[in-house]
């Protein structure tokens, strides 16, 4: 462990229904932006929750070298290499973090490769900022449990809306003897 520079704390991070690894910086990492991070491995498996954590730090390369990469983060994603991570159990382990600030660009990356899940997470984390800023505006507490419950329930929303539309399109094509006005209406009236 001698070539690692600073020592950082790792947690378990909710993002409603997902769990990453999340590391709160030193503080002599710390920007007036950021005072935390995210493994590069952690970083790919939000966005491609399927790929083998294996060929996690593979699959992070392809993505900052891709043209994608270059055209919305020019300057390129700044890792904090060498870093020692402690976790609350005491092993530490030597890991390269993508500063938190950086995880959005990254997933923005993500997206316009073709991961629809870092479009859906980049979505659902946008709205939860709204709400937290909205809640400011008017003084209205927004506290970590709240936070927690409107993510988990705007997740589990998204993902039931995704079901039902599977299930509606699978029981037309099993019964084509249908009308076509019966068939135009079934989606809205389920959806609703």
């Amino acid at each position: 462990m001698k070539d690692c520079i600073s020592l950082a704390i790792r947690s378990e991070v909710s993002l409603g229904t997902i769990k990453t690894e999340g590391y709160l910086l030193p503080e002599k990492l710390w920007t007036n932006q950021n005072k935390f991070g995210v493994s590069k491995t952690q970083s790919v498996m939000l966005a491609y929750p399927d790929f083998d954590r294996d060929n996690a730090s593979a699959k992070y390369l392809q993505i900052v070298r891709s043209k994608a990469s270059q055209s919305i983060i020019p300057q390129g994603f700044q890792v904090h290499a060498r870093v020692r991570a402690e976790s609350k159990k005491g092993d530490a382990a030597k890991v390269d973090l993508l500063p938190v600030d950086q995880l959005i660009p990254f997933l923005k990356v993500c997206k316009k490769l073709g991961s629809t899940v870092a479009d859906e997470l980049i979505d659902d984390l946008a709205g939860l900022s709204l709400q937290q800023l909205f809640s400011d505006a008017f003084e209205i507490k927004f506290e970590q449990e709240e936070r927690q419950d409107w993510f988990k329930n705007r997740q589990q929303s998204k993902d039931a809306f995704w079901s039902l539309s599977d299930a509606i399109k699978s029981y037309k094509e099993a019964h084509p003897e249908r009308s076509d006005k019966f068939r135009q209406h079934v989606y809205s009236n389920c959806q609703d």
